[in-house]
């Protein structure tokens, strides 16, 4: 300050003021623009030409970069820079620059590692009597990945439409010109997608003359409704024909409403081919089908036919040996003698057995052959009627039977009839040693609708044999036990397939059994893979 003061001193004594007023300025000066340098908003450094070393950094450069001032001053230029772009950057100071030259945008690295891009400007000036390079950074990273975000988005997006079958365009809203076309293109119809968009009339051109008109009216209505879709055929310059779907909408863009109009071709030519072979297959197998069903039609009615005369045919003699047995015991018992009087029952009791047996097979063959005519049917009625035969064929049997009013079904009277005939029959039959016989007929609730039910608290047996009962002839006690042809729950199985039902079976060995069964199509069947509900329950039909 006092050498400050002594030159004032000496200036105003010299006469030199003027001069002094000028150092005055120039000092003003330069605390403005020192000022403006240390808070300007942007990163802004300068070094020396020569050495690079940092000879001034402001501020934000060192807010932004995390170096404090004084490792800024200890730096070089090229600090700033990863390793591996350093070599550009001396190629750009080796140049000869402009006073003000734009950089473009580099990479820095932070004092954490953190790479960020910066917009350069470089002003070559003179600081500090030294030749010096003035650099303002705008760090533009946000902008850089957004960028190379949409370029990577773009690319993905046209790696996408190249490497697609189906064919994608869009033209103006007017239909009148294409815009852009995928490379599918030159693959579905033989021509560039470059040639549809310099000839705006070559895809209607490829036509084919008879689909032409289907393909004018679904661009009228895609101008008129906003979407459109067909098929039809185009020729490809090597004379092939091929088949394509056109699918096209109108696209608005919401922020400004401006209207493209885009679309799909999609060669479908194999696809229509394969539906094609599938139709004739299905008619090949229709017709067969409709053959081998009439040949199995013919086939059951000659079995019918046959098992009606046979029937017939046996019917006759085993009546007349069952009469001439009667007469021979009645007229000849003192001849026969005990012995001769016993064989003579067992042929009679072998021949009635016969019969019951030809009885019991025609009305199995006439259950598939019986014309359904599904009325109202009073199930409870019928069961009625069938429990008095019973009894009134075994006057003496002890028996309690319980049937539920109102138990009605749309069924064939007649095979409603033969339905609980043979299930109360074998219930009063395989309830016979029971000192008191208890006999249910009734109706439940289940997940297959309303079903009906006998049950009995005869012999039963074990459910894992079920599937036998349902086959003719199959029986799980022998004749000596009960009796029987084992024909009549193939029938009732029979009876209720027929009326879209099922049927299914309930038992323990000597506690007793039940069957389910139900005469309404409504009733599910189950799938053949579906485990029963029950280990107790075998479901059949």
């Amino acid at each position: 300050m006092l050498l400050s003061g002594l030159l004032v001193v000496a200036l105003v004594r010299t006469g030199n003021l003027a001069l002094l007023k000028a150092q005055q300025r120039l000092h003003i000066g330069e605390v403005r623009v020192q000022d403006l340098f240390q808070h300007h908003p942007k990163p802004m450094w300068a070094f020396d030409e020569e050495t690079l070393r940092f000879i001034a950094v402001n501020h934000a450069a060192v807010a932004h970069y995390g170096y404090t001032e004084a490792e800024f001053l200890g730096m070089l230029a090229t600090d700033m820079r990863p390793p591996e772009d350093v070599p550009q950057m001396m190629r750009l100071l080796s140049e000869t620059l402009t006073p003000h030259h734009d950089a473009g945008i580099v990479r820095h690295r932070k004092k954490n590692g953190e790479l960020c891009h910066v917009h350069v400007s470089l002003h070559r000036m003179r600081i500090r009597h030294r030749d010096s390079v003035l650099v303002i950074a705008d760090d533009v990273t946000d902008e850089v990945r957004t960028r190379d975000a949409l370029k990577r988005q773009e690319l993905q997006f046209r790696q996408l439409h190249d490497s697609l079958q189906e064919a994608l365009w869009i033209g103006k809203d007017d239909v009148r010109e294409m815009l852009y076309a995928s490379p599918a293109f030159l693959t579905i119809c033989g021509h560039s997608a470059r040639s549809l968009l310099q000839d705006r009339t070559l895809w209607l051109s490829l036509v084919h003359p008879e689909d032409r008109p289907i393909a004018e009216e679904s661009l009228l209505n895609l101008v008129a409704f906003g979407s459109a879709q067909c098929e039809y055929r185009i020729c490809r310059p090597d004379g092939s024909v091929r088949w394509v779907a056109d699918r096209k909408r109108r696209i608005v863009d919401a922020s400004d409403g401006s209207r493209l109009v885009g679309g799909i071709i999609e060669d479908i030519t194999d696809v229509r081919a394969a539906a094609q072979a599938l139709r004739d297959a299905n008619e090949q197998l229709e017709e067969r089908v409709q053959a081998r069903t009439a040949a199995l039609q013919f086939a059951n009615d000659e079995l019918d036919a046959f098992a009606r005369t046979a029937a017939h045919d046996l019917k006759t003699p085993l009546n007349a040996i069952i009469g001439f047995i009667g007469l021979l015991r009645a007229r000849y018992a003192p001849a026969l003698g005990p012995e001769g009087d016993r064989m003579s029952a067992l042929v009679e009791s072998s021949a009635r057995g016969m019969n019951h047996l030809i009885n019991d097979l025609l009305a199995l063959s006439q259950v598939a052959t019986h014309q359904l005519q599904p009325v109202s049917v009073d199930l409870s009625a019928i069961a009625r009627d069938v429990v008095a035969e019973l009894r009134q064929s075994e006057p003496g049997r002890q028996a309690e039977v319980r049937i539920e009013d109102g138990l009605h079904a749309q069924a064939d009277p007649g095979l409603a009839r033969s339905l609980l005939m043979n299930l109360i029959g074998n219930a009063w039959k395989y309830s016979g040693k029971r000192a008191c016989a208890e006999i249910e007929v009734g109706r439940v609730e289940s997940p297959d609708g309303t079903e009906f039910f006998v049950r009995d608290n005869g012999a039963g047996f074990d459910t894992r044999q079920a599937d036998k009962l349902f086959k003719p002839f199959q029986r799980l006690h022998e004749a000596s036990e009960f009796s029987g042809t084992g024909v009549g729950l193939a029938t009732c199985q029979r009876i209720v397939r027929r009326h879209g039902g099922h049927i299914r079976l309930s038992s323990q060995p000597d506690v007793g059994t039940t069957v389910f069964f139900s005469l309404s199509g409504r009733a599910r069947t189950r799938p053949a893979d579906e485990p029963p509900r029950d280990s107790g329950f075998a479901r059949l039909a």
